[in-house]
């Protein structure tokens, strides 16, 4: 938490502060563990798609049930993308879910990254703690325009001009700083 301002300068500049703090967490990438394992899950799932119409097959031609073969053409013909994730499947199962994640890391060390990662329930909140002390303050910058007639700031949150207390603007979203 930020010390507390004690004036209106101080005040604005900690406003500003929080909201460039606000757009770093934003933009925070997840930790490298969480985005691989993530990747091996989507990986996975492709290769279940591609095992799933490979047993419809293997079903046709063990029973030669010609039906159980149609629903490799059903499944292709009735289904958006069907075909590419059959594809994707195959090429995860020709490759192989490991050599994937490694070529991908191989790639990804040659490609600028995020200066700060967080798991995402840190990321969530950090923003909501980041949010909330924000608009504290926001109550605070317009307490004190009231109070001795200073210009309201350009960016200020409406919320908090009209003075709708923390925990209304926190249930309806209206925290700002997105």
């Amino acid at each position: 938490m930020t010390t507390k301002p004690k004036t209106l300068a101080q005040l604005r500049s900690s406003i500003a502060s929080l909201k460039i703090e606000i757009a770093e967490v934003a933009a925070a990438g997840l930790p490298a563990a969480e985005c691989e394992a993530a990747l091996v899950e989507v990986l996975n799932q492709a290769q279940a798609t591609h095992r799933r119409m490979i047993e419809a097959a293997a079903t046709a031609l063990a029973t030669g049930d010609l039906p159980s073969f149609g629903l490799l053409t059903d499944y292709a013909s009735n289904r958006t993308g069907a075909l590419i994730e059959f594809a994707i499947g195959m090429a995860v199962a020709a490759h192989g879910t490991n050599a994937i994640v490694a070529a991908a890391k191989a790639e990804a060390d040659k490609l600028p990254g995020v200066s700060l990662r967080l798991p995402a329930a840190e990321k969530r909140q950090r923003l909501d703690d980041l949010r909330r002390e924000l608009y504290e303050f926001e109550l605070e910058d317009e307490a004190l325009c009231e109070s001795t007639g200073t210009a309201r700031r350009a960016d200020c949150n409406p919320a908090a001009a009209l003075g709708i207390p923390p925990d209304v603007a926190e249930e309806f979203d209206l925290m700002g700083a997105k």
